[in-house]
């Protein structure tokens, strides 16, 4: 006390400080890497990638065959027989896509897409519009089992839509 006024000197340990910055720079970190986490897992869940392809975040190919140098611009053609491993690689690349490179993806089971966009015959009304809309606008379309579908106007439209827009599409297919 000084001539009746009281002051108040704050005194703070330098360690104690330290260790408080570190304590709350950890805690924003692990917020970050938290909502990071999120938003992959959403955009993942959005990509409709199935659940066995959708937990791959660090698949590594199984050949150098599969390791793909690609750019995220190119289409993509896999084929060959049942269990070679072509929606693997696909949805792997989407995943990378979606975690590196912050893309938006699709997979879609060609037969599947058909058979939703003509459920109108079945009493179930759906926006055809807005599901082809979906499958043009994506960064990245997979398109699975092309060889189960026939071709459809669907088809067409989905396709010229991604390539006026320059969009890749990775088709899938067992045909040789």
């Amino acid at each position: 006390e000084i001539g009746g006024s009281v002051y108040i000197f704050p005194m703070s340990c330098p360690e104690c400080d330290r260790v408080m910055r570190e304590r709350l720079e950890a805690e924003t970190k692990a917020e970050l890497v938290k909502q990071e986490a999120e938003r992959i897992n959403l955009w993942i869940k959005n990509a409709e990638i199935p659940p066995r392809y959708a937990v791959m975040r660090e698949y590594t190919p199984k050949n150098s065959t599969q390791e793909l140098k690609w750019d995220f611009k190119k289409n993509l053609i896999f084929t060959g027989g049942t269990g070679a491993g072509k929606t693997t690689v696909a949805c792997w690349l989407a995943i990378v896509g979606i975690i590196k490179y912050r893309k938006t993806a699709r997979y879609k089971s060609y037969p599947d897409l058909l058979l939703s966009l003509d459920s109108n015959k079945f009493g179930k009304i759906v926006n055809t519009e807005s599901v082809i809309q979906d499958c043009i606008e994506c960064d990245i379309l997979i398109l699975d089992e092309i060889d189960k579908g026939v071709y459809s106007n669907y088809l067409f439209q989905i396709m010229n839509g991604r390539y006026n827009k320059q969009l890749p599409t990775i088709i899938i297919g067992n045909a040789t």
